[in-house]
């Protein structure tokens, strides 16, 4: 009977999906042929690693328009599109590519800031803690920035530098081995850490060291307590490659967020008998710390100041104190925070789901005519079938035997088929982790690629430094915005080359749309849609700068890949593609204003990432410091890095070599 069913409704769906995409849609948007078909297509490009790439090729190809998928269309171009798509007051909502992220908690969704799609919830949640990510409150975090950037300079330093300690020496992951190091707290409070062996004078792998300074710096951030990567110098308990494999889950799986729904982390049948819960070493360490401060917190801590010892644990300005601040605060009103909602709030809303397991993967064939995966697929059509005929809506936009193919090399490669949340909803730890991680590859990459970028803004360091206008070997923030122009412009340079979130900003769009209200009176043969329609009140009319409109029906999905669009000479001039930080010391202020509000490196609208603040601070911090303490030389000139984008950019082959100032 299974067998038979299947047998009816693969055909069907077929013969639908071929019928509706060839001859229904109007060839008015371009893009690869295969595109028209099935999100696999863009599902592949994430598998290899490259969708930047061939984004870019694409648009440079065939304009501002690309279709990426059946219902899919990536834009770039025209700094006008920006506010259309992300602006505050569209209706645009973020598209089911984010629900990946979202975890499974006692049979019900639960997604952080970062992965609520629902817009009423985000702004409940974001009201609650809001003003911990407040430009007014940055001056606060700084000393837990500046600490670990002291013990990350002195551990290259003590590690690496050609004028170091001699060879052979020993370094254990125990903070207390330095006078800086050891302004962290005690050390049975960090992860397991292992020890490494000096060889000063080698070289550093920059890529994975600037990965451990963005970890423990969160750590602190979060916590008052680094996290154990600089002193141990090591990936401590695998998380840094963990997270690296749940991005490459989520990145693939997001492109047809249906696989996560019907075979994987959100199927019913699967989280009740398949999958197992196991705590990752932060989730583990997140709880204890959060468990001791509420022991605090019983004993009167917390509220006056007055009543506080030093050594109190809600003295400290870290992101912890700050929440359960806010419990306390709300205690009894409707929007009192959890535990839960704490230790959201502290990670990100990313289902970090992989296998640890060191046993071989089962059969791709036994997953497949395996129970579970027969009655999930079965289910899953049956569902969307009824979901296409009566809404008359598209919903399944690829072919089933497709579909399975995908899955079935998606989980030969990343082994899906055990799958464990690793951490329950990690907002600060990870994103903030991996994407400052390739913000400070970028910048040192390009700086050491264009030796003359290099040596203006060590020459800025090094007069502002003898003019007593900055601290050495860390200027603060305030230092920084007055006296060093050019290292901010370094800064907006890399975040504009490297923006580390490279995949489509997804958006759907929504029945009625505030541009749409001049678009009805002025509907022109020039207006083009997916669904042949201009103008209609259903869906999104954009405005080209040419006054045209293309016209997206409802439930389109749409979005703006920053690789692509900070590239858009249109936007940033004829040597967008190009290393010049000079660009942002422009006289025209009008123009360096216009570019600077169409930097897509945090998001935009009222999207964007909560913690720009905060990463920005970071940025400032350490680059500065590195500079001003060693010279820092490629070890290998000749090497071009290697750039692989899971969503988040991840940057390899960076070997330095250190020498002190």
């Amino acid at each position: 009977m299974l067998i038979s069913l299947l047998l009816c409704l693969i055909p069907a769906i077929v013969v639908y999906t071929l019928v509706r995409n060839y001859f229904l849609l109007p060839s008015s948007i371009p893009g690869p042929f295969f595109a028209r078909f099935t999100d696999a297509y863009r599902a592949l490009l994430v598998y290899r690693r490259n969708p930047h790439e061939v984004h870019l090729a694409l648009h440079k190809k065939h304009g501002n328009l690309v279709r990426l998928g059946p219902n899919y269309v990536s834009v770039s171009g025209s700094r006008g599109y920006t506010p259309q798509i992300y602006g505050i007051g569209k209706g645009l909502v973020k598209s089911d590519f984010y629900s990946v992220f979202q975890n499974i908690v006692n049979g019900r969704r639960a997604a952080s800031l970062v992965a609520e799609t629902d817009e009423t919830a985000h702004a409940k949640s974001k009201r609650l803690i809001a003003h911990a990510y407040s430009l007014s409150t940055l001056v606060e975090y700084e000393s837990l920035v500046e600490r670990t950037t002291l013990c990350f300079l002195d551990t290259l330093e003590s590690r690496f530098a050609k004028s170091s300690a001699s060879e052979n020496e020993t370094v254990s992951g125990n903070a207390n081995d330095s006078p800086t190091c050891a302004a962290s707290d005690n050390d049975h409070d960090k992860l397991t850490a292992t020890t490494t062996t000096i060889s000063p004078g080698r070289c550093l792998d920059l890529a994975q060291y600037l990965q451990f300074f963005a970890f423990d710096v969160i750590g602190e951030l979060t916590f008052s307590r680094r996290l154990g990567f600089i002193e141990s110098g090591t990936d401590v308990d695998g998380i840094i490659d963990a997270i690296g494999s749940n991005f490459s889950y989520f990145s693939v799986l997001g492109q047809m967020p249906w696989l996560d729904e019907a075979f994987l982390g959100k199927n019913p049948v699967y989280v009740k008998y398949f999958r197992k819960s196991v705590s990752s070493p932060i989730l583990i360490f997140a709880q204890r710390l959060l468990k001791g401060r509420l022991q605090d917190l019983e004993k009167g801590g917390g509220g006056d100041q007055k009543n506080q010892d030093a050594d109190n644990s809600f003295s400290r300005p870290d992101f912890l104190t700050r929440f359960l601040k806010v419990r306390k605060e709300q205690a009894d009103g409707d929007e009192a925070l959890t535990d839960g909602q704490i230790l959201s709030y502290l990670f990100v809303g990313v289902p970090f789901i992989v296998s640890t397991s060191k046993a071989p993967a089962p059969s791709p064939f036994s997953v497949l005519f395996s129970p579970f995966f027969l009655i999930s697929l079965t289910t899953n059509i049956l569902l969307r079938w009824v979901s296409l005929v009566f809404s008359r809506r598209h919903v399944f936009s690829t072919p089933v035997p497709i579909h399975v193919l995908i899955f079935v090399s998606i989980y030969s490669k990343y082994r899906l088929t055990r799958p464990r949340p690793l951490t329950q909803n990690q907002m600060n730890i990870n994103a903030g982790s991996d994407t400052i991680a390739s913000t400070l590859r970028a910048i040192f990459y390009y700086l050491l690629k264009h030796p003359e970028s290099l040596a203006t803004l060590v020459h800025e360091l090094d007069r502002a430094a003898r003019d007593s206008k900055i601290s050495v070997p860390c200027p603060t923030w305030a230092e920084t915005q007055e006296s060093l122009p050019y290292l901010c412009a370094v800064i907006k340079e890399g975040l504009r080359l490297n923006p580390a979130l490279s995949l489509p900003l997804e958006r759907v769009v929504p029945k009625t749309n505030a541009n749409n209200a001049n678009a009805n009176a002025n509907t022109t043969k020039n207006n083009v849609g997916i669904g042949g329609r201009g103008g209609e009140g259903e869906g999104l009319a954009l405005l080209h700068e040419d006054g045209t409109r293309t016209f997206f029906p409802a439930g389109t999905i749409i979005g703006i890949n920053p690789w692509v669009f900070h590239r858009s000479t249109h936007v940033f001039g004829d040597d967008a593609e190009s290393w010049n930080p000079s660009r942002w010391l422009s006289d025209e202020e009008v123009a360096t204003k216009s570019m600077e509000h169409s930097l897509l490196s945090f998001g935009a609208g009222k999207r964007s990432c909560l913690g720009k603040n905060i990463a920005l601070l970071e940025l400032h911090k350490l680059v500065p410091a590195m500079l001003l303490k060693f010279k820092i030389e490629l070890a290998h000139p000749e090497w071009e890095w290697t750039v692989e984008n899971a969503w988040a950019l991840n940057q390899r082959d960076i070997e330095v070599t250190l020498s002190l100032r």
